[in-house]
């Protein structure tokens, strides 16, 4: 494939294309990722982030997650809070 010059074979450019991702967004689809395994919604996730338009934009990569919502979603998922970093 070639890009902006470069050429790269696709795995490289699905690396390239990861680490230019803003964090709030892996982050939200790590979060949506975890949500679908475990058959959740988001009104289920509103005792760790309180209103539903939290939930929303996290999920929608507009707000960053807080070291409060990582430890409650490493608690719920049982997953390492490095997952959210």
């Amino acid at each position: 494939m070639e890009k902006m010059g470069v050429t790269t074979s696709r795995p490289e450019y699905a690396t390239l294309l990861v680490k230019t991702l803003p964090a709030a967004i892996h982050t939200a689809r790590r979060l949506e990722e975890l949500m679908e395994a475990n058959g959740l919604k988001q009104e289920d996730l509103v005792g760790i982030f309180g209103t539903p338009s939290i939930i929303s934009e996290v999920l929608n990569g507009k707000r960053k997650l807080t070291t409060d919502h990582i430890r409650k979603l490493s608690h719920r998922f049982h997953v390492s809070p490095e997952l959210f970093f």
